[in-house]
């Protein structure tokens, strides 16, 4: 049980990890933070390094 409860933490930081840096690369193409007319290009390359930045 407790293996499982270390991992679920482990993953959920992975995943606040990934969002934080999703956000924030999302903001730095934008010029801000109105993000929405970003292209989907953008948004391919923000998702990506955003994985990669979770491990």
């Amino acid at each position: 049980m407790w293996p499982t409860l270390c991992l679920d933490k482990i993953s959920n930081y992975g995943n606040a990890i990934m969002l934080g840096v999703y956000e924030a690369l999302k903001q730095k193409f934008a010029g801000g933070t109105y993000t929405s007319g970003l292209s989907r290009r953008s948004l391919i390359v923000a998702v990506g390094l955003a994985g990669a930045s979770s491990g």
